[in-house]
């Protein structure tokens, strides 16, 4: 009889064993799926860092590229006002190329076509003074030692074309 308990103990042991081994396996099975989970989780952060760096990186890419273009009309207008001012010298329309060289004197883009368009503007000018209004119209005589100029003030001034001795 002691055989007999001895027996169904064991046997109850080894069912209890059994039963122990049975969970162990599939707490083994589940922290194995847990790690997959957690390897496949890490995974897709992994793809989703490296998806933002690349928008990051192409955000920073758009963002140079939209300073170069930028950079690209700054020269652009810079060169055309550049032409407008020699136009403007050639017709003789001092005002709106004054304006076009103000429009740059801070422009770090300025060249030495700006320096040179300034100097000719300001050197040597004379303002001949004796109207009492504004004046609409100057013009040189054919041999050019002479000006005539006229205005609102309805006189015409014919004046002497040459520079006076020491004054620049």
């Amino acid at each position: 009889m002691i055989s007999t308990v001895f027996a169904a103990a064991a046997t109850r042991e080894a069912r209890d064993a059994d039963v122990q081994r049975g969970l162990a396996e599939s707490r083994m099975v589940e922290a194995r799926q847990a790690q997959k989970n957690a390897d496949e989780e890490r995974k897709e952060a992994e793809e989703q860092r490296a998806v933002a760096e690349i928008r990051e990186a192409d955000a920073k890419l758009a963002q140079n590229n939209e300073a170069e273009l930028r950079k690209l009309a700054e020269r652009q207008a810079y060169t055309s006002d550049m032409l407008l001012v020699q136009r403007d010298w050639e017709d003789a329309n001092v005002l709106h190329m004054q304006d076009l060289l103000d429009r740059h004197q801070n422009n770090e883009l300025r060249g030495f076509e700006w320096d040179y368009w300034n100097h000719k503007l300001h050197h040597n000018v004379y303002s001949l003074k004796g109207h009492s209004n504004n004046v609409y119209s100057a013009s040189f005589s054919p041999d050019g030692k002479r000006i005539v100029s006229g205005g609102s003030d309805n006189v015409l001034k014919i004046w002497d074309a040459r520079p006076i001795e020491g004054q620049h």
